[in-house]
């Protein structure tokens, strides 16, 4: 284990993050790598008996070309949405934008993400 890794639980799938924690009633300064995940806002710490697995990492980062795609469509949901219209999601999106500022703020998000 690392920190920073993060891993999922086996029995439920809950997801969790590696990290450096002091070993309670150790001597000082003793740390040890421990898997902590959230709760209901809270953080808590996983009994080390419990399986987990590594999270495996997001493949390649999108192409251009389905970034666009990804953008158009948020935006053709838009513009039925706006319309009043019947979303058709099986058909291609225009190439023609509704709205020109949205498109260009998801495309520089999923820049960024990936």
């Amino acid at each position: 284990m690392t920190p920073g890794q993060r891993l999922r639980r086996l029995s439920d799938g809950v997801e969790g993050v590696v990290r450096e924690v002091a070993i309670p009633g150790g001597p000082a300064f003793a740390t040890e790598y421990r898997i902590m995940y959230e709760d209901r806002g809270e953080l808590l710490m996983a009994p080390k008996r419990e399986q987990w697995i590594p999270v495996e990492e997001p493949r390649a980062p999108l192409h251009e070309d389905e970034i666009r795609e990804v953008a158009l469509r948020a935006d053709q949901a838009l513009r039925a949405v706006d319309r009043h219209e019947v979303y058709r999601y099986w058909e291609r999106p225009l190439e023609q934008a509704h709205d020109p500022e949205l498109v260009r703020v998801i495309s520089e998000y999923l820049r960024a993400r990936s």
